[in-house]
């Protein structure tokens, strides 16, 4: 008379689980492949708009393609802009990652450690980091061109002015600070802290740093920051 092993409580959920585990195993390779899918639908997009915008600057005579093959730094610009554009779906940051090539192709960039760096900025910021270094960049002309209204105070902090400019970020004090701590940390601004009172005509003045300014003109349409 032969006897039927029992089984261990680990096998006995091992094979009670197997159904589950390989609908586990087809829903990730069906994520992966979807995600595989959207990634090369992206860098085709990303390439088709660099593609058009490269056009037009040769069509006004400001940039012949001809001339870029075989510069190898700004083919190495270009292969990281194009990867790390491809990592995200903000507007913001793709078009900054586009300005930066273009720049490349007019020759308005710094030296490959410099652009290699600003790169990596773009890939580590949000799109809001970008928007508070253009706000300090010249907080006055900032208000004017977005028809907004600049705080009229006798005195006050750093924050009013955010605040001013973007409203939703009134209850999300500690996240903005953290935006600024991020630029100062990156060199592209040199004001300590958002709370520190000062008078209203200090408010509106220019913040950002010479590198701040590099970067935002590296980042600019037609290098104009």
């Amino acid at each position: 008379m032969s006897i039927k092993k029992k089984e261990s409580p680990t096998a006995i959920v091992v094979h009670s689980q197997k159904p589950t585990l390989q609908a586990f195993g087809q829903t990730v390779s069906d994520v992966l492949s979807y995600v595989e899918e959207a990634l090369h639908e992206r860098r085709s997009e990303r390439l088709t708009e660099l593609d058009k915008r490269l056009k037009e600057l040769e069509d006004t005579g400001a940039v012949f393609v001809d001339s870029l093959r075989g510069n190898e730094g700004f083919i190495d610009l270009v292969n990281n802009a194009i990867s790390l554009s491809i990592k995200t779906s903000a507007t913001e940051k793709i078009r900054a990652l586009q300005n930066a090539i273009l720049n490349a192709a007019l020759g308005n960039v710094p030296d490959n450690t410099t652009s290699q760096v600003f790169l990596n900025l773009i890939d580590s910021f949000t799109p809001l980091h970008l928007q508070i270094l253009h706000l300090y960049h010249d907080p006055a002309g900032w208000f004017t061109r977005n028809n907004k209204t600049a705080p009229n105070l006798m005195m006050g902090s750093l924050h009013s002015v955010v605040f001013a400019a973007f409203p939703d970020l009134k209850d999300k004090k500690d996240l903005l600070d953290v935006i600024w701590s991020d630029l100062l940390s990156a060199g592209l601004h040199r004001t300590s802290e958002l709370g520190v009172s000062m008078s209203g005509s200090g408010l509106l003045t220019k913040r950002t740093s010479a590198l701040g300014d590099a970067f935002l003109e590296f980042i600019a349409e037609n290098g104009k920051a």
